[in-house]
């Protein structure tokens, strides 16, 4: 019988052409958004995985006089010159930062002025893709939390497992942090440099 069928369908599954007899209708696969984890003051945050161009182990940190508290000081990455922005001063974390030692830096991809900026991080627990409805930027009650209800931070990814949120996790505004270190013509606007 197969004999009879054109050469392009000879161990084809029907199936697979035509869809089974069940009815079932094409599902069209959930828009999705990537993003990086990482990890300070022993709870996680992400950014869009777009908004950071590498992750480096740390180098020699100098510190620049009359630069923003949010700035550390820079450091000499490959020649450019990079600001070094510690998020416990925006993001109301406890304690200090760790020994720079034992950290890592998130470079930013672009900031306006186009100077190179990063944040120190404690870990990078990776790059994570998810739905866009586990990606919520209007942060309602059911999503609030001590890490959220910052202007620093633009969304909540609600982390599920077997349907349920087991874990709400706070997606940084990279050109607000950027801002609210004072490296940014939008500082002056609302946001205090520094703080």
């Amino acid at each position: 019988m197969s004999g009879n069928l054109p050469e392009e369908l000879m161990d084809v599954d029907t199936e697979d052409l035509f869809g089974d007899d069940e009815g079932e209708e094409d599902v069209e696969p959930e828009e999705t958004e990537q993003v990086i984890v990482f990890e300070f003051g022993g709870a996680p945050y992400a950014a869009p995985v777009l908004a950071v161009s590498q992750v480096v182990e740390p180098s020699s940190m100098t510190r620049i006089p009359r630069t923003s508290r949010a700035i550390d000081g820079v450091v000499d990455l490959r020649g450019d010159i990079v600001a070094v922005i510690n998020p416990w001063v925006h993001l109301d974390i406890p304690g200090d930062p760790g020994a720079w030692a034992d950290q890592y830096l998130a470079v930013f991809t672009e900031t306006e002025d186009e100077q190179p900026l990063g944040i120190r991080i404690d870990d990078v627990i990776g790059v994570e893709t998810y739905p866009v409805s586990q990606v919520v930027r209007d942060v309602g009650p059911e999503d609030e939390g001590p890490h959220t209800a910052n202007p620093l931070v633009e969304g909540v990814i609600r982390r599920e497992e077997d349907g349920e949120v087991t874990e709400r996790v706070p997606l940084l505004d990279t050109t607000a942090v950027v801002a609210a270190s004072g490296q940014h013509p939008r500082a002056g606007s609302g946001a205090r440099p520094g703080g």
